[in-house]
């Protein structure tokens, strides 16, 4: 797909006969999906958004509850480190290690790198050294960060891969089944993240911690080796494509490609949002003021878990609805869920907003935000970039990780005031970003001679072997 200011003509958008099954039919990585059916291919789906959400939901459980059980300084290094890390590692690692290893392996690689970072509290509760903490945690930050931008990459890959085949089996359009596929997706994503933030809050964490943290880990690590059981679809590679080509794809594609930059500032209000509510959210309004001193249970947990709940509520909705209100909608609800959130922060200090009453609403808004983002935004980008899934997915996660990054090294020393305007200016752009971004590619749509559908629909057949008796 080729942009107006893009120098040079787009290799065409893989096609479901572009997509190769790297993988023996008699391998336990056969055993979750086999056959060719859409049946087949939606299982194989929702069996890797499971792995992948039990792995991030726990990693993402303990981020919001680092502030609160690790020292404060160790809190927000590490998660700078990790926020940072995951940027540079989108940036330059992921789109040529996804070409290189595929999709699958990517996914276990990065789900594997979550693991360290999970690993680290369960060791630094046994652990009485504070160097030695300091030594482990960020350790595991810096590992799970690198594989962190790897995991994200492959799965959006894998995103458009499946789409791609799920689209053709149906008889679909692209569009629709994006939209679906990625409602899926972000309620089983959300949906793992809840469950993991209310089980570390009710698990009651100051007489429990070593159980709760060795129970996460074995989890974290069942999951991620549940994830070679998925199909291994790849893309078809293209030989005169380089490796320094692939290391410096999601640049090249922001340089040259106006769609990027216009969609940028959501993924930027994402990030800073997170780290709002995760710095000054959590720790001023749920940790200091709202849970009893000598409460032993966290709240942040339970505070979270509306973020989220509302978010799988969201993208449910969204997913079975993109046919009938299209994508433009939710994308406007959600930079303007960003904002609504940042603005009451704003306008409120932390001890007007320190009640059940006002933090759950506010929670909710931001979860509204989140799920459009976790699912229509990613389906935004798998049907805008259908052709550099990988540059582009590279480009969510730089930039998301880019702005938490950036704030959580920077918030500590700032007013909620200032912390927030980022937050409302960069949802501001991205609400007008994305309404240009529609118009350039609605007008790209007219004018291409792509077909919606291919005529080698025979081919798909031969993709996946048949066994429909093991479904």
């Amino acid at each position: 797909m080729m942009t107006s200011n893009e120098g040079s003509e787009s290799s065409p958008s893989p096609t479901a006969s572009d997509i190769m099954e790297d993988q023996d039919p008699n391998s336990p990585s056969s055993l979750v999906c086999y056959g060719d059916s859409s049946r087949a291919i939606m299982i194989n789906w929702m069996w890797m958004a499971c792995c992948f959400a039990v792995n991030h939901g726990i990693a993402s459980a303990l981020v919001a509850l680092a502030s609160s059980e690790l020292d404060p300084e160790l809190a927000g290094l590490s998660n700078g480190i990790l926020y940072m890390l995951y940027t540079t590692s989108a940036l330059f690692l992921a789109t040529p290690a996804v070409s290189k290893t595929g999709p699958k392996r990517a996914l276990f690689i990065g789900m594997f790198g979550f693991c360290a970072y999970i690993s680290s509290f369960l060791l630094a509760t046994v652990i009485q050294d504070t160097l030695t903490q300091w030594i482990v945690v960020l350790s595991g930050a810096s590992i799970s960060g690198i594989g962190a931008g790897l995991l994200f990459v492959a799965q959006g890959q894998y995103f458009e891969s499946s789409t791609e085949l799920y689209a053709k089996k149906t008889n679909i359009s692209h569009e629709a089944a994006s939209g679906y596929l990625a409602g899926i997706f972000t309620a089983e994503f959300l949906g793992f993240e809840m469950l993991m933030k209310l089980l570390a809050s009710t698990l009651q964490l100051e007489d429990h911690k070593t159980t709760v943290f060795g129970l996460f880990t074995g989890l974290a690590v069942a999951s991620a080796f549940g994830g070679l059981l998925i199909k291994d679809l790849r893309v078809k590679k293209d030989p005169s494509v380089t490796v320094c080509t692939k290391i410096t794809a999601a640049l090249d594609l922001l340089r040259s490609n106006t769609k990027i930059l216009l969609l940028m500032p959501f993924n930027l209000s994402f990030g800073f949002t997170s780290a709002l509510v995760s710095y000054y959210s959590n720790k001023y309004i749920i940790k200091d003021i709202l849970q009893p001193e000598d409460s032993k249970q966290s709240y942040v947990g339970f505070a979270a878990s509306v973020i989220v709940g509302a978010g799988v509520l969201t993208s449910l909705f969204f997913g079975f609805t993109t046919r009938q209100l299209g994508k433009n909608i939710p994308m406007v609800i959600g930079n303007m869920a960003f904002f609504a959130l940042s603005v009451s922060f704003v306008i409120f200090n932390e001890f007007q907003l320190a009640h059940w009453h006002a933090v759950i609403p506010l929670y909710a808004v931001y979860g509204v935000g989140r799920g459009v983002w976790e699912s229509v935004n990613k389906a935004i980008y798998a049907d805008y970039f259908s052709d550099k899934a990988a540059a582009a997915f590279a480009n969510i996660t730089m930039q998301s990780g880019f702005a938490s990054s950036l704030a959580f090294f920077v918030f500590p020393h700032l007013s909620r005031q200032a912390m927030s305007s980022f937050v409302i200016v960069s949802s501001i752009l991205g609400t007008l970003g994305f309404v240009i971004a529609s118009r350039i590619h609605a007008k790209e749509k007219e004018t291409s001679t792509r077909p919606v559908y291919d005529d080698r629909a025979e081919e798909f057949a031969t993709l996946i072997p048949r066994n429909d008796s093991l479904i």
